[in-house]
């Protein structure tokens, strides 16, 4: 889990195994100093986490808003498995990662 400002503009936060209550404490720290430093955009890569639950859910969900507050966009890297899955229960595919959502199942652009 590392936050890396690529230019002073956008932030990249990239995210690694499973985020649960373990380790959701970090990431929600991580994402509150991302945002506390005033970027355009904040870019979580999701593509090497294996298991979200509903905390780290809750997180995510709870930055995009702040991000929204601030005038800054929020968005994640096109998740895949389990993660994916939980998004689109959750009605947050589409808002966290548009790029991944534009994608039909079957598509064979589609990860899954």
């Amino acid at each position: 889990m590392t936050a890396d400002p690529s230019d002073d503009r956008t932030v990249t936060l990239a995210w690694r195994g499973d985020i649960d209550l373990e380790v959701v404490h970090h990431l929600r720290v991580d994402l509150l100093e991302a945002l506390a430093g005033g970027p355009r955009a904040i870019f979580v890569d999701l593509s090497e986490v294996t298991y979200m639950d509903s905390v780290g859910l809750g997180v995510l969900l709870s930055g995009w808003k702040r991000a929204r507050a601030q005038d800054i966009a929020l968005t994640t890297s096109p998740p895949t498995g389990q993660v994916r899955r939980a998004l689109e229960l959750m009605g947050l595919l589409h808002v966290l990662s548009p790029t991944s959502a534009g994608q039909a199942e079957g598509d064979p652009a589609s990860p899954g």
